[in-house]
């Protein structure tokens, strides 16, 4: 039953961003903010040139399709695993938003602390 339950939701955000194509790309290019969007499997599906500069790579085919939690340190991979549980049993509902602070690990392994929402 879950596993339907993500590839409808995997559906939903597909056709989310089908249809807000335009209003996607105007954020995506005007944001000051970094920006990491994923799967619900956790793999990296976008990038914003604000967060590859952040993390110190020079492009984001460097970070499209890697696990995201492969970018959080050590010791916060615990946390980050059970906050991304509690997102994921929220949906279908409208999100909460859970501003958690953890360290991301940059390009060349300096540690970056920052706040997820």
């Amino acid at each position: 039953m879950k596993q339907l339950r993500k590839s409808a939701s995997d559906r939903d955000m597909e056709k989310f961003f089908q249809e807000d194509k335009a209003l996607f790309t105007k954020l995506y290019f005007t944001i000051p903010d970094a920006v990491i969007l994923t799967d619900l499997r956790g793999k990296i599906i976008f990038v914003n040139d604000v967060a590859i500069k952040l993390g110190g790579y020079s492009n984001a085919k460097k970070i499209i399709g890697k696990d995201a939690l492969s970018f959080i340190s050590p010791q916060y991979r615990e946390k980050a695993k059970i906050n991304l549980a509690r997102l994921l049993n929220d949906l279908p509902r409208p999100l909460t938003v859970y501003a958690n602070d953890y360290a991301l690990i940059a390009a060349d392994g300096s540690h970056i602390s920052l706040r997820f929402m």
